[in-house]
């Protein structure tokens, strides 16, 4: 028994020594060292959300969008023709985040065409 003690004891040593021998060989080698990536610049993006008596869904709908992980965006929050309070509430919320802006919309026929000239995204 003290033989087959003294084989696994060798062999411990030698597995250790050759994982310290990895660990010193391998330093200054860049893959242990991640590199700091140089991203190319995210184009903005505008969102333009329009909504007609969503009073109920709207803080919903906006709370979502403040949880977007896109680094540069606008969101234009169209108020088409409502009959609620949603143009007040996307008045509050364009109010506390400076990239939303909140405009008033022109019915039924609007179809985003009328604000794309007015939005900064590409």
């Amino acid at each position: 028994m003290l033989g087959l003690e003294i084989i696994l004891g060798g062999v411990l040593l030698i597995w250790c020594g050759l994982g310290l021998y990895s660990l010193w060989s391998t330093r200054g080698v860049e893959v242990l060292r991640p590199r700091a990536v140089s991203l190319p610049q995210s184009p903005k993006v505008s969102i333009i959300l329009s909504a007609r008596d969503e009073e109920e869904t709207l803080p919903a709908a906006l709370e979502s969008l403040l949880e977007l992980d896109y680094p540069v965006y606008e969101v234009i929050l169209v108020d088409d023709d409502l009959t609620d309070r949603t143009g007040l509430i996307a008045d509050e919320w364009a109010a506390v985040n400076s990239s939303w802006k909140s405009v008033v919309g022109g019915g039924v026929s609007w179809k985003g065409r009328r604000y794309k000239p007015g939005s900064a995204g590409e």
